[in-house]
């Protein structure tokens, strides 16, 4: 059996064949079981790279000698879903911007029979394969000082803004999902990116994704859809978690705002570290308010305000 999908080029729209017999396999929560080998459009899987809440990524090439890319696969409970992820994944793949993860093709897929997900859908987006630690491996092994700190966290930060002047906002900013690559340092898992400029009254009321170490007290409490605002607090708990090495609500109340930041870095014998300038301390306390309306006006904010606190961080980022 054969059937069609609509795809996205990053260039042009396009369909490909889907073959039934390769898909063919067993549904789980985080998405479907694929053997090296079988196929989804054009791209024949390697080997699984991880898996996740979101679905599961794997290694593939679309071709015998072609360079790998990740493709990441997620079971998609309606046509809403499908038709959510399509329209992100098509806004996504406009942004072209270094630190944002660059998205080769997109397109959904329906399981033939063969296993427990007949009659269910599937989404699929392809990105390029990134090599490097993701941020939270880096900080790990390499204890950066507040300099590399702060070149790290501008390139997130511009990724962010570029983003967010898609109409997009990515939705689970943390860590994990940034990529320490030779040369660059990478948003991505777009998985929840959507457009925060479409949220709808019933969207504010469903509990949001995301990750809720590092969510804003907005979505925690189904008070608003994610927003660049709400990505702004995720990207300052990682920063304070960076810098202090704790997160900021670890032993304290969200509703009670955050603490003060301390003045210097622990560093490893226990004692006073770095010294971190006053005025970055007070961008990044701004960006953890809880009124969100109390927040920087956006990243490009944010990013001035830490600037004035760091300064190679403003001759670079500022």
């Amino acid at each position: 059996m054969e059937e069609t999908a609509d795809t996205m080029d990053a260039t042009q729209h396009s369909r490909v064949s889907v073959i039934g017999d390769p898909l063919s396999g067993v549904v789980g929560q985080a998405g479907l079981e694929l053997s090296p080998g079988a196929k989804v459009g054009r791209y024949r899987v390697s080997r699984e790279l991880g898996r996740g809440g979101e679905g599961v990524v794997y290694a593939v090439a679309e071709g015998e000698g072609a360079g790998e890319l990740a493709l990441k696969l997620s079971l998609a409970p309606s046509a809403e879903a499908l038709r959510e992820h399509s329209l992100g994944a098509r806004r996504l793949a406009t942004v072209g911007h270094p630190n944002v993860v660059t998205v080769v093709d997109a397109g959904s897929i329906a399981l033939d029979g063969g296993g427990r997900g007949e009659g269910q859908a599937l989404s699929f987006l392809v990105m390029e394969r990134l090599e490097g630690p993701t941020l939270r491996e880096w900080i790990d092994a390499e204890a950066p000082k507040l300099e590399a700190l702060c070149r790290v966290f501008g390139q997130i930060a511009e990724g962010l803004l570029a983003t967010h002047e898609r109409g997009l906002v990515h939705g689970d900013v943390k860590p994990e999902n940034v990529c320490i690559t030779p040369g660059r340092v990478v948003l991505f898992d777009f998985g929840l990116a959507r457009s925060f400029a479409e949220a709808s009254e019933a969207e504010r009321q469903e509990c949001q994704g995301g990750t809720r170490i590092y969510m804003a007290p907005e979505l925690l409490w189904r008070l608003a859809s994610s927003s660049p605002r709400s990505d702004q607090f995720s990207f300052c708990v990682a920063l304070w978690e960076a810098l202090y090495g704790a997160r900021p609500f670890e032993s304290r109340d969200i509703r009670e705002g955050p603490p003060v930041a301390p003045e210097h870095r622990a560093s490893a014998s226990g004692g006073r570290g770095e010294r971190v300038p006053r005025a970055l301390r007070k961008a990044l306390a701004q960006g953890l308010a809880v009124d969100p309306e109390r927040r920087h006006e956006s990243m490009s904010g944010l990013t001035r305000a830490l600037g004035a606190g760091a300064s190679w961080w403003r001759r670079t980022w500022g």
